[in-house]
């Protein structure tokens, strides 16, 4: 798969009194966004972030398959 850059447009607008503001957008419209959330420690441990349906977190630590470098 080639290497493409895809361009979102930041869009400012002024809010009700006068300030600048900026649109959000919808996770699931952004392209190339992962799929999982990891997060690092201090001492450079990896974690994988996920969230349930009642709004608990999970940390996972990240399992090295031996080949990363």
């Amino acid at each position: 798969m080639a290497d493409s850059v895809k361009n979102t447009p930041i869009v400012q607008y002024s809010d009700s009194e006068g300030n600048r503001a900026y649109a959000y957008t919808h996770w699931e419209a952004i392209d190339g966004k992962p799929e999982k959330l990891f997060l690092t420690s201090p001492n450079g441990t990896r974690f994988i972030v996920s969230v349930d349906d009642d709004g608990n977190l999970k940390a996972t630590k990240e399992v090295s398959d031996g080949n990363k470098k």
